[in-house]
């Protein structure tokens, strides 16, 4: 697909156009695909280049953000570290232990990963080491959930463990709770406030002075954590 270029101050930025019957000029930023217009087909190139330039820092922020994704990409072999309740453990591969289940269990600085027999490939490994956050993450989000429901006497009809690529948690207007598994590669002290800003959506559905002063009712350094957040949130995508 053919590369258009644009020069902004003393930037370049690259991108891609994508023609479809859509009404409007879109612009979509992954890792893969580096920067892309979505164009209607009667979008001219005076038109698209006009929205490049327009939203040309939000472009320039979210390629350094890709950038950092990029390089935080954790391999699946033996000796990487990976992260768990904000601390990073380095992978210890044990092969051939026999038995019927492949096991995980962190122990000082490590996580030892025993592997029921010689499969050590990439793939593999991720997926036990991904099922396993995700077990830790099931079991650790709603403890933390239940525990402070009580402290703080908010209660959703539900909650749900899920993947959510750009979110750590939402809620909805039915009182639904869906917290991301990824946390769990968070200090404790970044899970229980964002459990606790999606509780306060029980009683503030929005982020009015009236949500944020009940969340400071409760975990008064927020904002310390909130920064962290945008500081350090690129961990959500690192599995």
């Amino acid at each position: 697909m053919k590369k258009n270029k644009i020069h902004i101050d003393e930037h370049t930025i690259s991108y891609t156009i994508t023609k479809s019957n859509r009404r409007t000029i879109g612009i979509s930023i992954r890792l893969k695909d580096g920067v892309r217009i979505l164009a209607p087909h009667f979008a001219t190139k005076k038109q698209i280049e006009e929205v490049v330039r327009k939203n040309s820092q939000w472009i320039m922020k979210k390629l350094q953000e890709v950038e950092v994704t990029a390089k935080n990409q954790l391999i699946y072999k033996d000796g990487e570290l990976f992260p768990y309740l904000g601390e990073k453990y380095r992978l210890n591969i044990i092969k051939n232990i026999g038995g019927k289940k492949n096991l995980i269990e962190i122990s000082d600085d490590k996580i030892l990963l025993k592997l029921i027999d010689e499969n050590d490939e990439e793939a593999n490994i991720k997926q036990v080491i991904t099922r396993w956050y995700r077990e830790e993450a099931d079991s650790l989000l709603k403890e933390r959930l239940d525990r402070l429901s009580k402290e703080t006497n908010l209660y959703p009809l539900s909650v749900r463990i899920k993947e959510q690529k750009s979110r750590f948690g939402s809620c909805s207007s039915k009182k639904n709770i869906n917290l991301n598994w990824k946390l769990i590669m968070a200090p404790i002290e970044i899970i229980d406030y964002v459990v606790v800003h999606e509780l306060c959506h029980l009683k503030e559905m929005n982020h009015s002075k009236n949500f944020w002063s009940l969340v400071a009712y409760y975990i008064p350094d927020y904002n310390e954590l909130r920064k962290w957040l945008k500081e350090n949130g690129g961990f959500i995508k690192l599995v």
